[in-house]
């Protein structure tokens, strides 16, 4: 009774992610065959199928005794034997445990709460269309893919890698590919490892992007300290960019949320002589220099009501993308 409500809880989950209704069959005769005689006395092992692509889903008999690096192990030699691809579906793991499975790549489902096949990766890009996380604004990590992909060139990366380059979460750097795939930005290789490719590039993706971009900034603080590390930003910035003299020391510097952790005092009434910009990306992902980037800056001042300044940062866009 048990392992009935949980397949049709497995059901209802992917159902809610997909808006797919799925079916799960016993794994027949032939399959069983196949199957290592140690694995079947620790699994429950049923067939199914997502996007139209055979899958076998492993229920664990005991998880618990189970570390990352075992179910591994154990996902591999199920897809190796049977030819089929294999994905654990369990009801609830530790945070730490679900880490070491993305990092491993491991194919999982905790039934209620998260689903990661990387070996379906361009099939689970279909969520946008129902996905309740995808929304009309741009994630903060989506903006830092465009504009990273502007100033050193096209994404090409997999999700990992982009955990990895940015340092942020899977569920992190999932919502913000499939969001800029439900803006047709980007397409997603064939291949085992997949691979998240920006379909434009340049002044060509800056423009198709620009009325979704927005200010990084999330708050602006004040502190006596300057963290090591923190970038020129605002009018310091702007100065930077448009005078000919080289600008090393302001007051105005943009920091990560991490950095922001690392300071001891600060308050947001401006008792302090740093204004600190608490960034909703790591500044330090699009600047090579003591500088926040230039796109970035251009975003944070469009709200300026400084016609002046505004036409100057417009000019050095146009002499930018003119390069």
């Amino acid at each position: 009774m048990e392992d009935k409500a949980l397949i049709e809880q497995t059901q209802s989950y992917i159902y809610s992610l997909i808006d797919q209704t799925i079916k799960i069959w016993v794994v027949d005769d032939e399959l069983r065959k196949r199957m290592p005689a140690v694995l079947i006395e620790q699994y429950k092992c049923y067939i199914s199928s997502l996007f139209g692509i055979p899958v076998m889903l492993c229920y664990p008999k005991e998880v618990k005794t189970l570390t990352p690096a075992q179910i591994q192990r154990h996902m591999q030699i199920m897809s190796d034997k049977c030819g089929i691809i294999s994905i654990i579906v369990i009801r609830n793991i530790p945070s730490y445990n679900i880490q070491r499975l993305i990092h491993q790549r491991v194919n999982f489902i905790i039934v209620g709460k998260q689903m990661f096949v990387p070996s379906l990766l361009m099939d689970l890009r279909r969520l946008p269309q129902t996905g309740k996380d995808i929304k009309e604004e741009i994630p903060a990590l989506a903006q830092c893919l465009i504009l990273h992909s502007i100033l050193f060139g096209p994404l090409w990366m997999s999700v990992h890698e982009i955990m990895e380059a940015f340092d942020v979460s899977y569920s992190t750097a999932n919502r913000a590919v499939r969001w800029l795939k439900s803006k047709e930005l980007v397409i997603v290789s064939r291949g085992k490892e997949k691979k998240v490719q920006m379909m434009k590039s340049g002044r060509s993706l800056w423009e198709s992007c620009i009325a979704y971009l927005s200010s990084p900034i999330e708050k602006v603080v004040y502190s006596d300290e300057r963290p090591d590390g923190a970038l020129l930003a605002g009018m310091d910035a702007v100065r930077h960019y448009t005078n000919s003299a080289n600008t090393n020391e302001g007051t105005r510097y943009a920091i990560s949320k991490s950095q922001l952790s690392e300071i001891t005092v600060f308050d947001e009434k401006g008792n302090h002589p740093y204004s600190l910009e608490v960034w909703k990306y790591n500044p330090k992902s699009l600047s090579q220099s003591i500088v926040v980037d230039i796109l970035s800056l251009y975003i944070c001042q469009t709200s300026n009501s400084d016609e002046k300044l505004t036409n100057v940062l417009e000019n050095f866009i146009d002499r930018y993308f003119r390069l």
